[in-house]
């Protein structure tokens, strides 16, 4: 495709077994340069269980690399979502969570189970948690709904790191009511033009969301409420595939709070009722491009 519209539609065969049974939440990963789906067949407690991995290439919408991930554990499973640096996939069973290095030359080597189901009574009998469908939030986790209708979610609270690092949260977000299986399926609205393979990129008319005025960069970078008790909540745009650091200084130039800010995350709810009253500058950070704004605090 280029500025003038489509000029071919191409039927590519991939070089991996086709689906036979279920296919489960394909996704790309948020640079847009992998993509992954889940594949499962046979009965509970005899099931075959795997994941489908390949690189996309964004200039010309084929795939390569394709690899076949077994993550077999008697009991099937959908649920699958990149980390937001794109370097690791989760897969899940309704019995465990996988991690897996997707930089790796064989991604099968790298795969370790993260957290097992407890089999926790969501509220009561038989609504207990496993693990079903996984979603990439704008605050950089990972939620996981359940395939049972319960009243609490999972979460991964900083998909970004390698192992139990990742640090799984079971059953540890209550919900104001029964939720059953669903979950969020949102792009990567901000992903913007690829200018590292030499593909041409289209002109839309639209303004760019990643550049200011006189071409300094806009965070986009908000808070509220504000004055506020110490519960905020910031909204941002970091530059792309870019991570970056928000802080909050004190009067004296003390830095009283930090907290990294994941690649493409655009919001954050910070608790920091710690806080003294007084007025605090709340500044974020990404490579030598630097936001600041103004926050009072009343108690």
């Amino acid at each position: 495709m280029d500025s003038s519209g489509f000029s071919s539609v191409t039927i590519q065969t991939l070089n991996v077994p086709p689906a036979s049974f279920n296919g489960g939440q394909p996704l790309f990963s948020r640079d847009g340069k992998k993509f992954a789906y889940a594949d499962f067949y046979g009965t509970f407690g005899a099931a075959i269980h795997n994941v489908r991995l390949m690189d996309f290439d964004r200039c010309t919408g084929m795939f390569s690399n394709e690899q076949v991930i077994d993550i077999t554990d008697s009991i099937s499973g959908f649920g699958l979502a990149f980390s937001s640096d794109s370097k690791y996939l989760y897969a899940s069973s309704y019995l465990n969570i996988f991690q897996m290095c997707v930089d790796s030359s064989n991604v099968s080597l790298t795969k370790q189970i993260v957290a097992t189901n407890d089999v926790f009574l969501s509220p009561y009998l038989p609504l207990y948690t496993n693990f079903f469908l996984m979603y990439l939030a704008a605050n950089g986790k990972i939620y996981l709904s359940s395939g049972n209708s319960v009243v609490d979610y999972h979460f991964i609270n900083y998909p970004d790191s390698a192992g139990i690092a990742c640090d799984v949260h079971l059953h540890d977000l209550h919900l104001p009511c029964y939720s059953a299986r669903g979950n969020v399926n949102h792009p990567n609205y901000y992903l913007g033009c690829d200018t590292t393979s030499g593909c041409p990129c289209l002109t839309t008319g639209i303004p760019s969301l990643w550049g200011g005025q006189g071409g300094a960069y806009d965070f986009k970078f908000s808070l509220s409420p504000n004055p506020t008790n110490g519960n905020i909540k910031i909204m941002y745009l970091l530059p792309q595939n870019s991570k970056g650091l928000f802080e909050v200084f004190d009067v004296t130039g003390k830095i009283v709070f930090s907290m990294p800010l994941p690649q493409w995350s655009t919001l954050q709810n910070f608790n920091l009722v710690f806080l003294s009253g007084g007025v605090y500058s709340c500044v974020i950070t990404s490579g030598d491009l630097r936001v600041s704004k103004k926050l009072v605090v009343v108690k």
